[in-house]
């Protein structure tokens, strides 16, 4: 595992990206997550949130600034070297395609040569009534809970430092969206710094301990969920008037 330089498991210092001579997606963004810790990253369509998370995994590389995983360019990584340490959901993956449940499930242990942690998987997102079933056969929220239960299986390596998920609770009713954001807290509670785009708030108010707040490529806010997700803050960066309210399970956004 790459030594960690200080500061925070995932950082960004004064990151910018453009595709060629395009606007900027990104401009000057500077953030950390530490271990142990699940940030929520929020804000409108076309915020820049899904080029945030490949600058992360270093698909793409930054037009100005440096980007940092466990303190080494993520685009210096091999992509073994880079799987074995931090773990990602991609928005809209095929969750395995043509292989059975089992296989694209076991697809997650690949970079290991084992199957350890793969059952737990299928049991922790309820997918032993279908291990044999074709993955493409399945229906939309069957899917992603196999693509989340082949990053659960990759995730529990020894040298595994990050999770990054782009819209995980997508396609998810409501039982196995809460089930997905408690297993990613179990994941950090086990030392790991989990990074999560969210459109739901309050789903990032109850689950979140750090809210990072994107527009249109600019990071307005990066701190504590309770401060960033204020009304006054949502209000002027969703372009819509929001009130909260405070209930047993956690704060609750409206238009009003």
């Amino acid at each position: 595992m790459p030594a960690l330089l200080g500061g925070g498991v995932l950082s960004l210092d004064a990151v910018g990206f453009a595709y060629s001579k395009a606007e900027p997606v990104l401009r000057s963004v500077t953030a950390s997550l530490a271990a142990g810790r699940v940030a929520a990253l929020v804000g409108p369509n076309g915020a820049g949130k899904s080029t945030l998370l490949r600058l992360l995994l270093g698909q793409l590389n930054p037009t100005a600034g440096q980007v940092a995983v466990a303190g080494q360019a993520p685009g210096g990584l091999s992509p073994a070297a880079l799987a074995r340490c931090v773990s990602y959901v991609p928005q809209g993956d095929d969750g395995g395609g043509h292989f059975t449940v089992e296989g694209a499930v076991a697809m997650g242990r690949f970079v290991y040569g084992d199957r350890k942690h793969v059952d737990d998987a299928l049991d922790r997102f309820e997918l032993r009534a279908v291990t044999q079933r074709v993955v493409s056969q399945l229906s939309g929220g069957q899917r992603q809970r196999v693509r989340l239960a082949r990053v659960w299986a990759q995730s529990r390596g020894v040298d595994q430092v990050a999770v990054l998920a782009d819209e995980p609770v997508a396609g998810l009713d409501l039982k196995h969206a809460h089930g997905l954001m408690e297993s990613l807290r179990e994941l950090a509670a086990d030392g790991r710094a989990v990074l999560v785009v969210l459109h739901d708030l309050a789903l990032a108010a109850r689950y979140a301990d750090d809210v990072w707040l994107l527009k249109d490529g600019v990071l307005e806010r990066a701190g504590p969920a309770a401060q960033v997700l204020e009304p006054a803050i949502l209000s002027e960066v969703y372009d819509v008037p929001l009130a909260a309210v405070q209930t047993p399970a956690g704060r609750l956004f409206y238009r009003v």
